[in-house]
């Protein structure tokens, strides 16, 4: 064999092996920006939790104001029915004072 001869199956390992690295360094490089997506995905998430936290937050305070007024609607429309009672009562009354009135203008005349 010749020299030329002998150095071609070490030029192929050296071609395969420069492939290889290649090869490695775009999977590298591939890994390295995925990771990176992956670390902007994670914080949006973070910041999309943080949101959804304040809105929940602002929810509950939602229903908590909700179920004060509801109290206070209760409270009003119990005073509403106490104040038609008496007015009921005030008027059954006077419808009472003016029957007895003409009872007695009947009698007086």
């Amino acid at each position: 064999m010749t020299e030329n001869s002998s150095n071609k199956p070490n030029n192929s390992k050296k071609r395969n092996r420069n492939n290889s690295n290649n090869s490695n360094k775009k999977l590298m490089k591939e890994i390295s920006k995925l990771k990176e997506e992956l670390e902007i995905k994670s914080e949006q998430i973070q910041e999309l939790e943080y949101e959804l936290s304040l809105k929940d937050e602002k929810i509950e305070d939602i229903r908590n104001d909700l179920e004060l007024k509801s109290v206070e609607i209760d409270e009003y429309s119990q005073k509403i029915d106490e104040k038609y009672q008496k007015i009921t009562n005030l008027n059954n009354t006077l419808i009472k004072y003016k029957f007895e009135k003409e009872k007695l203008d009947l009698k007086l005349k």
